[in-house]
C-alpha cells in the first residue's frame, strides 16, 4: 500500500476504491468535473479539496471526483471500520494488514 504524504491533497491510487461514494450516475456537471464537493456540493478550491481521482462513467465520461475535507474524512473513517469484515489478517491476527494500516495513515494525515 502506498502511504500518503505529508500534506495530503489526494487519496492514494490504492486506497480511492475503498471509499464509499454516492452513485455517480447522477452527478452534477459541477461534481463531475471536481467543482464542487462529491459528496455534499460544497464548492471546492485546490486548498480546500482532496482529489479521489479520475474515474469512468458511462458513456465514455471521465469524472474527475473531490472532496472537501469534512466529507473525505468521513469516507475514510468509513472505510476503515468496515475494512476488517472482509479481512481475514484483520479479523484472525492481532497486527492489521496494509490496507488497515494504510487506511489509518489516511485518517492521521488528512486535512481537518
Amino acid at each position: 500500500m502506498t502511504a500518503p504524504s505529508r500534506t495530503l491533497s489526494r487519496i492514494p491510487a490504492d486506497l480511492r476504491p475503498l471509499l464509499p461514494l454516492p452513485p455517480l450516475h447522477g452527478l452534477t456537471a459541477a461534481k463531475a468535473r471536481g467543482a464542487e464537493c462529491t459528496w455534499c456540493a460544497k464548492r471546492l478550491s485546490i486548498a480546500t479539496s482532496v482529489d479521489l481521482g479520475e474515474r469512468p462513467a458511462q458513456g465514455g465520461i471521465t469524472l474527475f471526483l473531490r472532496g472537501c475535507h469534512r466529507c473525505t474524512l468521513r469516507a475514510a473513517g468509513q472505510a476503515y471500520i468496515a475494512h476488517p469484515g472482509p479481512c481475514p489478517q484483520c479479523v484472525y491476527d492481532l497486527k492489521p494488514c496494509p490496507v488497515m494500516q494504510a487506511l489509518l495513515t489516511l485518517l492521521l494525515e488528512l486535512p481537518r
